[in-house]
């Protein structure tokens, strides 16, 4: 049997949720069968682009990808149809790639050792030293650095944290209490002043042969816990004038330091870069190499890279396709301001419904279902995605996430990053209706 495509991304990692026939071409869709991701599969795929599989027994919370890998019989249905690339929607891990490797599948994903290694907070602050990119100044707490402490808080990284995971933010006092007691694991935590300023977001793409673009500013935005970002609750995409040409300038300059910097690691990929825009500078705090929660509006199409596909691009890259000569630093022009929130659990939760992924709108404070077809989707300013993976009434874990909204209108507040009107009634409203815990149902900014 000949194969009819190349590579397969799974739906469950949100990334194809705006696909059309276009990025369909060389691609299939792999969704879990019997789910409401499934049903909105069917709406909006063709059945020959889609490929089921299922779990090999009852599980009551989202999977993630590893899970799916190792729990239901995904690789079967791959090897069944001859599909020999496979894209990896976050992380990869020596686990995926043995995975992988046993089951002859080729990862579209940048190498779990690259990874590994740039997501290291420590051996990425040595690198930007190195060539000389501007980042928070650092203390180094095994040396004589902390008796010259005087700034007022700190942010401290466990080097192989992930996210905001293993991240702290500390006052000089709390930094001199943590180095007694982590005297002997100091060398692992990269420490670093903590700035005030507006962090932003922006994806490179980077091929085999050096060819790059990169793709818009988003803001990211966090839930505080006594004045520091606690919990990540999603990224507001920014105006190409949000900021001043001053600001810009300097974004552009780190941005083309950061894509050599990038070149002579020998990454290739999608690589998310982390920067913090203080007094009108930008400065590089970590690189994230994988797709992120930026990618479904990106790949979507809406001017939001230098590249007109980007998704074609990625493909491009994984299969070794001779590319035409990018060397684009500049920055994209879009006014699209969408915005992608997660809605997590601040507490154990219990679902009364679920509710089907697919089209919503709001209009005049209020929340209505349209459909589950995304074709008019971006036509309708008013319009926003529910995403989720839930697929029983059942209990669901402290942090865990209830929900996706991708919208085509602003949910937080550009200025401060924090929920506006819109995004705060929204909020409210899917935790109204999935939840029976009114504990809950809280918004605690």
């Amino acid at each position: 049997m000949q194969t009819k495509f190349k590579a397969a991304i799974v739906i469950n990692a949100i990334e194809p949720v705006f696909f059309t026939a276009k990025h369909l071409f060389q691609c299939s869709i792999l969704v879990q069968e019997q789910t409401p991701l499934a049903e909105f599969a069917v709406a909006n795929f063709s059945c020959q682009k889609l490929i089921y599989f299922k779990a090999q027994a009852a599980c009551e919370e989202p999977l993630t990808f590893a899970e799916i890998l190792a729990k239901t019989n995904l690789g079967e249905q791959l090897v069944a149809q001859q599909i020999k690339y496979l894209v990896v929607p976050h992380r990869s891990s020596i686990f995926i790639e043995q995975w992988a490797k046993k089951r002859g599948i080729e990862l579209m994903v940048t190498p779990w050792s690259t990874q590994k290694r740039l997501e290291d907070k420590i051996y990425f602050d040595n690198l930007l030293k190195k060539y000389r990119l501007a980042s928070p100044p650092t203390v180094n707490l095994a040396g004589r650095d902390l008796e010259k402490v005087n700034h007022k808080s700190y942010v401290v990284q466990k080097s192989g944290s992930y996210g905001l995971f293993g991240t702290k933010f500390m006052s000089a006092s709390d930094l001199s209490a943590f180095r007694k007691k982590h005297l002997r694991q100091v060398s692992s935590y990269l420490v670093r002043e903590y700035l005030p300023g507006v962090p932003i977001g922006v994806t490179i793409f980077l091929d085999k042969a050096g060819n790059y673009f990169y793709a818009g500013l988003r803001r990211q935005c966090f839930l505080n816990k006594n004045g520091f970002p606690s919990i990540f609750s999603g990224i507001q995409w920014l105006p190409a004038n949000f900021f001043g040409s001053k600001t810009l300038s300097s974004i552009s300059t780190q941005l083309e330091h950061l894509t050599k910097l990038l070149q002579k690691e020998n990454f290739y990929g999608v690589a998310n870069v982390d920067i913090l825009i203080s007094q009108e500078k930008a400065l590089v705090l970590e690189c994230n190499p994988r797709l992120s929660s930026a990618t479904p509006h990106i790949f979507a199409g809406l001017s939001l890279a230098t590249n007109p596909n980007p998704w074609q691009f990625f493909l491009d890259t994984f299969w070794d396709k001779q590319q035409l000569t990018i060397s684009d630093r500049r920055l994209p022009v879009s006014d699209f301001t969408g915005s992608l929130l997660d809605i997590d659990l601040a507490a154990t939760g219990s679902l009364k419904q679920i509710l089907p992924v697919g089209v919503y709108s709001f209009k005049n404070g209020r929340v209505k279902f349209v459909g589950q077809r995304m074709k008019i989707f971006f036509n309708h300013p008013d319009y926003f995605l529910l995403f989720h993976e839930l697929r029983q009434i059942s209990a669901l874990k402290r942090g865990a996430t209830l929900c996706t909204i991708l919208s085509n209108f602003p949910v937080f507040d550009l200025e401060s990053g924090e929920l506006n009107q819109a995004g705060k009634e929204i909020w409210s409203y899917f935790r109204e209706m999935f939840l029976a815990n009114k504990n809950n149902n809280k918004l605690n900014l």
